[in-house]
């Protein structure tokens, strides 16, 4: 004897929510907020990292910059955040600040395709900083930036 299966009202209203609440939770994470910058006398439109999902991906995947001069990854606490090149396709300048000032830098640092995660350099600063830039390589050395620059939020 086949037993029927019956689906309650409260199942389908469960099973929507969960599809409402997953589709947001995707699009949230794959919105990127945008800031315009200065650093140097120069204004850049940046890409915002700001969530643990940003963190992770970066600007890995990427074949260029697009309409961007550069990331800028927001932390919500002082470290030594560390930086790998994970599934990226160009070399990039790193610069850490904190509170808006330079305190370390890594130029030209080189792509490693193919290498797995556990495996990747991870390049850190020398001190603690909440703020990490991604530039375009050779950025740092062409416009001058050193230790003691102030990076300054126009618009966020």
């Amino acid at each position: 004897m086949k037993e029927k299966v019956t689906i309650k009202k409260w199942q389908i209203i469960f099973f929507v929510i969960l599809i409402v609440c997953s589709v947001g939770l995707w699009l949230w994470q794959s919105h990127w907020p945008r800031a315009l910058i200065k650093v140097n006398g120069e204004e850049l439109n940046v890409l915002l990292a700001d969530t643990p999902y940003h963190y992770y991906v970066g600007l890995g995947g990427r074949n260029s910059w697009g309409n961007f001069a550069g990331m800028l990854f927001v932390f919500p606490d002082s470290s030594q955040h560390g930086i790998v090149m994970r599934n990226m396709n160009f070399p990039i300048d790193i610069v850490w600040l904190d509170h808006g000032r330079i305190i370390d830098f890594a130029q030209n640092v080189p792509i490693e395709p193919g290498v797995k995660d556990g495996d990747l350099v991870v390049y850190y600063p020398r001190v603690n900083g909440n703020l990490v830039l991604e530039l375009p390589a050779g950025w740092v050395l062409k416009n001058g930036l050193k230790i003691g620059d102030i990076l300054t939020m126009i618009s966020r």
